[in-house]
């Protein structure tokens, strides 16, 4: 709801909702290494890292790009950006770069 509402505060400037992913970062580390977290998700973590699931951030910053580059404003606004939806991969996603599928 805060992205609609700055769409409708804000019309001369471009706003959108993007999910980048879960990306294999230092904090992602730290995550997994988590005193407090409940042990569930940190085992999720775990399994993603084990199973090379984790999206690099290569990856994402290629995403990011073409959105905010290729993308024109009246479609940028018109949807939520979720990097796992397969159906605008072969916009932007090009090799060796991979976008797992998460279980």
């Amino acid at each position: 709801m805060l992205t609609r509402c700055w769409q409708l505060e804000c019309s001369d400037m471009a706003f959108a909702s993007v999910m980048p992913g879960i990306i294999d970062t230092d904090m992602q580390a730290v995550i997994r290494q988590a005193s407090h977290m409940d042990q569930a998700k940190i085992d999720f973590f775990i399994r993603l890292k084990r199973n090379n699931q984790l999206l690099s951030p290569a990856t994402v910053a290629i995403f990011l790009c073409w959105l905010l580059l290729d993308i024109d404003k009246t479609q940028y606004v018109s949807q939520e950006w979720d990097i796992y939806d397969q159906t605008h991969h072969q916009a932007w996603l090009v090799p060796p770069h991979i976008v797992p599928v998460l279980e």
